[in-house]
């Protein structure tokens, strides 16, 4: 519990911090002193992780310690915090659904006239210029209750239920694509085939291609879902992109979303061999940054920090990897920034093929969680196997046996994945690589493999 309030204060920006704190003094939320006196010394960032004792001692001076009530102390925060996080309203897209709540409210206490009055509001906040599948939603949402005031009026026409079954209609369709294209995406971790029966139906209706041509936000999906659907067609891709620049009024969550959904389908055709998808999807990632929309609170993710870099490197773009590195390297969290970046260095260092230093780099990487060290055992090996360090490679091998062993539980899918990496490295430092029926046999293998990490690696170990 206690390590769970820790990191999510952790998270907190400087306004967020303050805004907490003046929800705690409110007593319509808190009543308790020491609540607000917890938050405090927790939130301050001068005092470190400080000792349960000290803790107890700023806030209870004049009482004998207690370990249970200072963990139910901080449980009580941790629920607060939690509290806080589902009342911080900020953006239009929530400012419109307070006001939408609030016309449900006066509409159910019969209060017209500071009904019209929020609706006025509702207009100023110009909710058309929204764009996404939230944003559809909400407008549906929107319709809905005027049709229901109108109903109360006895003022309805026919054509309100019309335009409101249009508009559920539509935010089905733009729901149900963006549900494929997080399924297709996912294939990569649960393989298998995706059946989309009612979704196919509904993109072969006749007005469907009218549709298309009224609503961006269906557009945008719908070519993403062919991106991901149909990797060796060009022109979705095309499509999608020439749309990118309305992404900028979209929520930033669902933006960021569709982004990685694009380019997770470049990767694909790197991956099947496509030259020119690592530029695309760079430029995808490019974008993101652009628009901020990679970043939370302005720092961006080890993880993609980790996967723009790979992607460069795979696609033969060293300059723009040593680029990245350079503009991006202070955005990464001060906790991890030493170790990604090291890590990455240590990439870009063998790219080049300056061995010794990606050992050096390798080397001051520390490893703070498993998909890092995942990450930095592996780049050892290729490194010794460069270096013909055969050796060092066979007693890194295995280490990283050991490692994976006894991180079977927290490895989840990435164990399968690596002990077979594990297993055909053991089984090619036994190959005789003279004998090249034996050596087909293997390339063979590797190439049928499914979840194999570090498949274009062992090929080329084949060819070497």
């Amino acid at each position: 519990m206690v390590d769970q309030l820790n990191h999510l204060l952790d998270q907190f920006t400087e306004p967020e911090q303050k805004r907490l704190l003046d929800f705690l003094a409110s007593p319509y939320f808190n009543k308790r002193l020491e609540l607000v006196q917890l938050a405090k010394l927790m939130l301050a960032r001068h005092s470190g992780k400080l000792k349960k004792e000290d803790l107890w001692a700023s806030i209870f001076p004049d009482e004998v310690f207690e370990d249970v009530k200072l963990r139910l102390l901080k449980s009580d925060l941790l629920k607060l915090v939690e509290i806080f996080l589902t009342t911080e309203q900020a953006g239009e897209l929530k400012d419109t659904r307070k006001l939408l709540q609030l016309k449900e409210k006066l509409r159910s206490k019969n209060l017209h006239k500071r009904y019209a009055a929020a609706d006025r509001r509702l207009g100023k906040l110009n909710t058309k210029k929204g764009l996404g599948s939230e944003w559809a939603w909400l407008k549906y949402e929107l319709q809905r209750e005027s049709v229901r005031y109108k109903i109360g009026q006895r003022s309805t026409k026919r054509q309100d239920f019309i335009s409101l079954h249009q508009q559920l209609e539509n935010c089905y369709l733009i729901e149900s694509l963006r549900m494929a294209c997080q399924g297709l995406a996912n294939q990569t971790i649960d393989p298998g085939q995706l059946e989309f029966e009612s979704l196919r139906r509904a993109l072969g209706a006749k007005d469907f291609s009218l549709k298309l041509e009224e609503d961006d936000v269906l557009a945008q999906y719908y070519y993403c879902y062919l991106m991901l659907s149909k990797p060796g067609n060009p022109v979705p891709f095309r499509e999608f992109s020439a749309g990118l620049d309305r992404l900028k009024n979209w929520s930033k969550h669902e933006a960021r979303d569709l982004v990685l959904l694009a380019v997770n389908s470049c990767i694909r055709r790197v991956n099947a061999g496509d030259p020119k998808a690592g530029n695309e999807a760079l430029d995808l990632y490019q974008f993101g940054l652009d628009q901020h929309l990679l970043q939370d609170n302005g720092k961006l993710s080890r993880f993609t920090f980790n996967n723009i870099v790979a992607l460069a490197l795979k696609s033969e773009n060293v300059e723009r990897a040593g680029a990245f590195i350079n503009t991006y390297s202070d955005q990464i969290s001060p906790a991890y920034r030493q170790s990604t970046v090291a890590l990455n260095l240590a990439r870009l260092a063998y790219a080049k093929g300056l061995m010794n230093e990606a050992i050096d780099q390798l080397q001051s990487a520390k490893d703070q969680d498993v998909l890092t060290t995942l990450n930095i055992r592996v780049l050892q090996l290729r490194v010794y196997q460069q270096l013909a360090e055969q050796r060092l490679f066979d007693s890194s091998l295995d280490a990283f046996d050991i490692y994976l062993r006894r991180r079977k539980d927290s490895l989840d899918y990435h164990y399968k994945a690596y002990r077979k990496l594990v297993s055909y490295l053991r089984q090619f430092r036994r190959l005789n690589l003279h004998e090249s029926e034996q050596l087909e046999h293997f390339k063979e293998s590797i190439i049928r493999e499914v979840g194999l990490p570090e498949k274009s690696w062992l090929l080329k170990l084949c060819d070497a």
